[in-house]
């Protein structure tokens, strides 16, 4: 395909004005519409609204495309989500690990035996209240 000149190409896309036949209902629909979408007049609305309708014929044609690109698009959210969720838990970890560790020289006379029992304890409870732990909870646990 043979490369326009810039004047030619400028000159294809000018605007154009000519005759629309519309339903005054239509109309009304875009002018009271098309500065919700950030459009400058309704002849831009209209356009938009062409293009958009021109991207869904051509997906109707070719039916492979658009599950393509909904697919890869979700699995490119659904990264991003993990990755957030990854670091969180990350950083969830490392906070934990240092309270076990200050936790761990203060208390030198816990029994192996010990620990397992409140490891089974801490599992029921945090089943039982679906992860929402609190400082205060375990305080009120351990004294009362």
């Amino acid at each position: 395909m043979k490369e326009q000149p810039e004047q030619a190409k400028n000159e294809w896309e000018r605007k154009r004005k000519f005759a629309l036949y519309i339903k005054p209902s239509i109309l009304k629909i875009a002018e009271s519409w098309y500065e919700e979408d950030n459009c400058g007049s309704v002849s831009e609305f209209i356009e938009k609204a062409i293009q958009f309708y021109g991207g869904y014929v051509s997906t109707q044609q070719n039916p492979n495309y658009l599950p393509g690109i909904v697919i890869s698009t979700l699995k490119a959210i659904i990264q991003s989500s993990d990755d957030r969720q990854n670091r969180m838990l990350f950083k969830i970890a490392v906070e934990l690990s240092m309270m076990m560790n200050v936790l761990a020289t203060m208390n030198e006379n816990i029994s192996p035996e010990d620990l397992d029992l409140l490891r089974g304890h801490c599992v029921e409870e945090v089943k039982r209240i679906n992860g929402c732990l609190s400082l205060d909870d375990a305080y009120r646990w351990q004294n009362g």
